[in-house]
């Protein structure tokens, strides 16, 4: 054989392979992301910001925002360990560190936090007299990142900031404020 017919066998053979193969399949990963990618449902590993490209099908990602996130934690009624009935919203701020876990050991990571940050409140709230909340809210909030840290660090997110952002008497339409004083 000479290198005239190698060359046309390796030029045909290569536009039968071209014919019979798909397009590449791209996924676009956009920074402050991490794209989990997965093979036929079977998580493979994580993969950085940027354009990949795959020639075999059946490839998946799914992205993860890596940023810091701002979560409101919805109101809830509460007593004060003195009987002051109260409604409470807390803001919560958390970054996921290991992606695979937050995706992969609870159904929803966003979810578990806000119940975990309610429970949280809800124990610190009631074990705390009225008048104490009023003055020592800073104390409060590191009570609270104590309580829900353990839970965060086991689904691989940090908590950054925990914190209540309103106390409301319930049942009155008074307003307890960083200020510590009672609005009407």
């Amino acid at each position: 054989m000479n290198s005239h017919s190698i060359i046309a066998i390796v030029v045909v053979s290569g536009l039968v392979m071209l014919a019979f193969a798909k397009w590449p399949v791209t996924f676009d990963v956009p920074e402050g992301f991490y794209g989990l990618l997965y093979r036929h449902g079977r998580s493979l590993h994580r993969i950085s910001p940027g354009r990949h490209w795959f020639w075999a099908r059946g490839y998946t990602v799914r992205l993860v925002d890596m940023r810091k996130i701002t979560l409101d934690i919805a109101a809830q009624h509460v007593l004060s360990a003195d009987n002051v009935p109260l409604k409470v919203n807390a803001v919560l701020t958390y970054q996921i560190i290991q992606a695979e876990t937050a995706l992969h050991d609870v159904h929803d990571f966003a979810a578990h936090l806000a119940a975990s940050v309610q429970l949280a409140v809800r124990s610190v709230i009631s074990a705390t007299p009225i008048e104490e909340l009023l003055h020592q809210r800073f104390e409060i909030g590191k009570q609270l990142i104590a309580r829900v840290e353990p839970d965060a660090d086991h689904i691989g997110i940090i908590i950054h900031a925990l914190e209540i952002k309103e106390i409301a008497l319930r049942g009155e339409l008074h307003n307890v404020h960083a200020g510590n004083k009672l609005v009407p």
